[in-house]
């Protein structure tokens, strides 16, 4: 809790309809003084943002819920601009407010002003008197009990990293106690996991996932429902952006709270994903940032990264560089695992392929990155894709089976368990509720 400093004012960012009373006597109190507020009044939530990025100090946003845009990634807005948030609610407000991160709420029917300064002075700054960084709370935040693990595959384009990621899940999945506990997501700008799964439907999927978690916390049964079930495959299917252009209505807070959303709603979470993490420090550029959202917050996230290319010189050429330009961007070496796709079957070439590349890696990475998993040309595949069957254990297996072991060293070493069924939980006649009946959602 912040220290009450009613000595110096309070700059307040309020936002509301002109006709709100709580917004008019607020405004009234400041004028004559009767609360050292200053306060901005503000009649829309993208003018609110436009004021917090004008880089003057703000004290607190006084906002009413029932403006349009404010959500999870305004309030985070408000927060990084170490500005607290108060939302004045109606009676029927169904949010919670502090769930979404705000620091406080209070009921407009009673509003008044010593309700208001003693909001003010438990979770606001006062100005020009700001504490410094290290001094700010951070305001708590609930932890999940568990999240499951992200497995990120990525590659240049035409690699087959959706071949890849769907034979991964599909391992993963076809253990009994992975049953609904796996999910195959499509994270990439232009998303054609639907099309390779003959979707027939387009919703929902990824910006109704992220819509959920824009103005709320959904449950895990409410993300599940925005995937699709597979079930000759054993996992659910979360389809992508409908349109390449669609990234425009991404925010960063509400995909990283999505994506943390699906780990805890499944033990696994196969993310097919862009190679492009270029943010605005090495471009200069927001909107580049804001164009790669999803993948810099899923490989940021991921548990293992699988970088896919093909066994040829430009293959190995576009690997290499695809591995130096993700640790750049701060992936551990060691959790990534190269897959050379349509490797030649002649022991030889194949020998050849692991030795060069190995050559072309700066000799630091080379030390921690492993050798790449090859993985043979199989025609079955592309029928196994067409008919959505199960695709063949050859290509299944040894993919499933290096992933498996890179989780359970990565539980190992940071001493965490890997999922919740490690903790046995006692069972009684009707706790497991609708859990292991078989699901009635859509299939693709």
């Amino acid at each position: 809790m912040r220290s009450p400093m009613t000595a110096d004012r309070y700059v307040v960012i309020g936002v509301a309809t002109a006709r709100a009373d709580w917004f008019r006597s607020t405004s009234q109190w400041a004028t004559s003084s009767a609360l050292p507020i200053e306060f901005l009044r503000c009649v829309s939530a993208e003018e609110a943002r436009s004021r917090l990025h004008s880089g003057r100090p703000h004290s607190a946003l006084l906002i009413d819920e029932r403006i349009s845009g404010l959500d999870r990634d305004l309030i985070a807005t408000a927060k990084d601009h170490g500005c607290a948030v108060v939302v004045v609610t109606g009676k029927a407000h169904t949010r919670d407010w502090i769930e979404l991160g705000a620091d406080d709420a209070i009921d407009a029917s009673e509003f008044d002003r010593s309700g208001l300064l003693e909001a003010l002075q438990r979770t606001a700054e006062s100005v020009p008197d700001v504490q410094p960084q290290s001094a700010l709370e951070v305001a708590p935040q609930k932890v999940a009990t568990w999240s499951g693990a992200i497995v990120a595959v990525t590659g240049p384009g035409g690699t087959g990293t959706s071949s890849i990621a769907m034979a991964i899940a599909q391992g993963l999945g076809s253990d009994p106690r992975q049953h609904s506990l796996v999910c195959l997501a499509d994270l990439k700008l232009d998303a054609e996991l639907a099309l390779l799964h003959d979707a027939r439907d387009v919703v929902p999927g990824l910006q109704e996932l992220i819509d959920l978690h824009r103005s709320g916390v959904p449950s895990r049964s409410q993300v599940q429902e925005t995937c699709f079930r597979v079930e000759k495959r054993n996992y659910d299917l979360l389809l992508g952006l409908r349109n390449h252009r669609d990234w425009t209505i991404l925010r960063r807070r509400s995909t990283e709270v999505a994506i943390s959303g699906l780990t805890r709603s499944y033990r696994h979470v196969v993310a097919d994903v862009d190679l492009d993490v270029e943010g605005e420090d090495e471009t200069g550029s927001i909107d580049v940032e804001d164009r790669n959202t999803l993948a810099r917050v899923t490989l940021a996230r991921a548990d293992i990264t699988i970088v896919v290319s093909e066994g040829s010189m430009k293959g190995l050429f576009g690997l290499t560089r695809a591995i130096q330009r993700l640790t750049s961007f701060g992936i551990d070496p060691s959790s990534i695992v190269p897959v050379i796709n349509h490797a030649p079957r002649r022991v030889r070439r194949r020998a050849e392929l692991v030795s060069s590349f190995t050559d072309l890696l700066p000799t630091e990475l080379a030390e921690t990155t492993s050798s790449p998993i090859l993985v043979p040309h199989k025609r079955t595949v592309v029928d196994a894709t067409r008919d959505v069957t199960p695709l063949p254990s050859t290509l299944v297996k040894p993919l499933t089976t290096e992933v498996l072991a890179r989780l359970e060293s990565r539980a190992a070493r940071s001493g965490q368990r890997s999922h919740p069924a490690d903790e046995p939980v006692p069972v009684t006649p009707g706790s497991l509720g609708t859990f292991y009946e078989p699901s009635n959602r859509a299939t693709p």
